[in-house]
């Protein structure tokens, strides 16, 4: 153990290289014992140890002695692989910490040939905590980003691809029984509130609209906008008498706006279905209905049941 420590102090505890200012710790250890030639600051701080004289007197003074005795059998075994090989090791272990439960590191290690240790063992730790932290954070930021790519900007709705998309998804797993309605709608007579108020305030019109649609269909609907002043809604799961009664409360919310919303009002095209379907099928139905509620006057929804 003496001589581990000498070693340890003679090829540098305070390493200046690169390595040490990476997250985690490294580590250097001697061939065939793996006795410890060099412990980097880093690595200090994961066990909780000031010196490396102090972390090698507490353990033994070998690689393997750094980790919990359960993992250790693994340790040599792996190590003896490396030895046979020249490989590598990339395994996930427990790293015995002074006054604190063992941490689960992820051990890298492979053979180096350096002018001043010899062939030797060079290894590098990572915490896993700080592993997963980093992976948990960044798949979050992935489905962030992810869900921000579904969404049309101005309003926060499902845009045209994301909706088609996930209606598609729906109607080609619907069981045979299954029931669910397709609602086209647009602004009657948009272009006006441009041309009178500019577009500023057609923006206004556009979000208002947005938010009715989302508190009148309720968390389960797709609400999308298709473009311009066109938006869809999906109902899942729904019978053609439940669609018609959500068509009546949108209507009932246009008519009850929030305190500054502008007024409008909008033609609703809805078709109705019952099983597996196409998409543009289910769509140009709804699509037709709109024109009908439109020719009849307008500020009205006509349905399309699909003979349910």
């Amino acid at each position: 153990m003496a001589d581990s420590i000498d070693r340890a102090i003679v090829e540098g505890r305070v390493y200046p290289s690169a390595s040490d200012i990476l997250p985690g710790g490294t580590a250097a250890a001697a061939l065939p014992d793996w006795s410890l030639l060099r412990l980097s600051p880093g690595l200090l701080a994961l066990t909780g140890w000031e010196s490396a004289e102090a972390l090698i007197q507490a353990s033994g003074g070998a690689l393997y002695d750094l980790f919990c005795p359960e993992d250790r059998p693994c340790i040599l075994a792996a190590l003896e692989s490396l030895l046979a090989s020249a490989g590598r090791i990339k395994a996930e272990y427990r790293l015995l910490r002074r006054s604190l439960p063992p941490l689960w590191v992820t051990l890298c290690a492979g053979l180096v040939d350096t002018e001043a240790l010899g062939v030797h063992l060079e290894c590098f730790l990572l915490d896993l905590s700080d592993l997963r932290r980093a992976e948990a954070e960044l798949s979050e930021r992935c489905q962030t980003l992810t869900e921000q790519a579904r969404r049309e900007a101005m309003t926060g709705l499902l845009n045209k691809d994301a909706f088609r998309l996930d209606v598609r998804t729906y109607l080609s797993a619907a069981g045979p029984e299954e029931t669910y309605a397709l609602l086209v709608t647009d602004l009657d007579d948009f272009k006006r509130f441009n041309d009178r108020y500019g577009h500023t305030f057609g923006d206004q019109v556009l979000l208002a609209f947005a938010a009715i649609l989302s508190r009148s269909f309720g968390p389960g609907a797709l609400c999308g906008r298709y473009g311009g002043d066109e938006f869809v809604v999906f109902l899942p799961g729904t019978a053609p008498r439940t669609a018609e009664e959500a068509l009546h409360v949108l209507y009932r919310n246009l008519k009850c706006r929030r305190k500054g919303d502008p007024m409008f009002q909008c033609s609703v095209g809805a078709a109705c279905g019952k099983g597996p379907a196409e998409y543009s099928r289910l769509f140009d139905r709804a699509d037709a209905a709109l024109y009908r509620a439109k020719r009849a006057g307008k500020n009205r929804f006509q349905m399309d049941r699909g003979g349910l």
